[in-house]
């Protein structure tokens, strides 16, 4: 486990670094809050058509530092070190990702984003983030708390029980540890996992529809009616 979050906080310390020369536009960024087209919203919400995006588009940190650090990591000279250097790779990829979503909860209105132009909700003021290294400590204790729930748990050697390896427990590992992460996602971000928002706005607008379909019928009747009179 320590193991693991070594690594998990010096690639974090790595992207951090990176970033450090310009403390301003991260945190111009972080007081932004995300935009969404709320004509993709309510083409989404009417026509369950899923918007094509990118988790990219919301990153503070660009995709760029990510790419920039693994350029500098060794080049494998076999097929072994190959291996282990792609594995590397996707795994800095989850904690370049992770750091990226952690810093979009610190914004303005969170991972939603700001209301739509529609919604209800309260347009709160918030107080803007002066200070970068607060911020990106306080990023670095979530992810480094979600690292170790060690839920993408690997095949390793605790997991060999007789000569042969264990896959019930293994599975079973697994599912435990991914049920705490998500009873712990569920408890910190109720309101995330539940948009209330959303599923009103839909009420609406079939509410919407059902009316104007009911006055559209009461409108053709009472012309044949009057057509059927001349």
């Amino acid at each position: 486990e320590m193991c693991i979050r070594d690594r998990v906080n010096r690639y974090i310390d790595e992207i951090f670094a990176a970033v450090s020369s310009d403390h301003s536009s991260l945190i111009s960024s972080i007081n932004q809050p995300i935009y969404h087209d709320p004509l993709m919203i309510l083409r989404f919400i009417r026509c369950k058509i899923q918007p094509i995006t990118d988790d990219s588009d919301t990153f503070i940190i660009p995709l760029s530092v990510y790419l920039a650090l693994e350029r500098q990591k060794p080049t494998p000279k076999n097929t072994g070190q190959y291996l282990l250097s792609e594995c590397e790779h996707i795994h800095n990829k989850a904690v370049f990702d992770t750091v990226n979503r952690v810093l979009n909860f610190v914004r303005p209105h969170g991972i939603r984003g700001a209301p739509m132009p529609w919604s209800t909700a309260g347009r709160v003021l918030f107080t803007k983030i002066s200070k970068a290294e607060t911020v990106l400590q306080d990023v670095k204790s979530v992810v480094l708390s979600w690292a170790a729930l060690k839920v993408g748990t690997l095949p390793h050697a605790g997991f060999v029980v007789g000569g042969e390896f264990c896959a019930e427990q293994f599975l079973d590992v697994r599912e435990k540890r991914l049920i705490a992460l998500l009873g712990q996602d569920i408890v910190d971000g109720e309101k995330d996992w539940l948009d209330y928002d959303s599923a009103k706005t839909e009420v609406n607008l079939e509410l919407a529809d059902a009316v104007l379909e009911a006055l559209a019928e009461e409108v053709i009747g009472s012309l044949c009616n009057f057509c059927s009179t001349v």
